[in-house]
């Protein structure tokens, strides 16, 4: 079984849901806010059943999507096809088609996507994390979405 996200609260708790039972549980989980990796946590629920977690410290939640645009550097000429891997209020991650142009945490960026809803975003945003050999990068947009990317992704 594939394992579940569990998001934590401003408050630092999560609501635990038993994929047996369907019981939840809401705990305290502050001793994990301020790890700086990935925490996965062993569950068990009163049923007996026990499963494992992943707990998200994000404040909102990022959606996996599918969605095509185009981005261009605010320093610079061109633009280039992206893939919009995921979504969330605050930011994404794109995926580019090879490492075509030289991405730096910290540059700004322009991006434009169409949403599923067929409206479109277009926003800039900051580059803040690059992985995978420049081929996928994380950025911050300036700005929050106005909108959940879970009505519209």
């Amino acid at each position: 079984m594939a394992e579940k996200k569990v998001f934590m609260d401003s408050s630092s708790k999560a609501t635990f849901i038993c994929p047996k039972c369907d019981k939840a549980k809401r705990v305290d989980v502050s001793e994990y806010r301020d790890i700086q990796k990935a925490v996965k946590v062993r569950c068990k629920c009163s049923c007996g059943h026990s499963y494992m977690v992943h707990l998200e410290r994000r404040s909102f939640y990022r959606k996996a999507t599918d969605l095509k645009g185009m981005m261009q550097l605010r320093k610079g000429n061109g633009k280039w096809e992206i893939d919009v891997k995921d979504l969330s209020r605050t930011g994404l991650q794109v995926g580019l088609k090879e490492p075509v142009v030289r991405l730096e945490p910290g540059d700004r960026i322009f991006l434009e996507f169409q949403l599923l809803d067929n409206n479109w975003v277009k926003k800039d945003a900051i580059v803040r994390t690059i992985f995978d050999n420049g081929v996928k990068f994380g950025a911050e947009f300036v700005h929050p979405l106005d909108i959940s990317p879970l009505d519209v992704a």
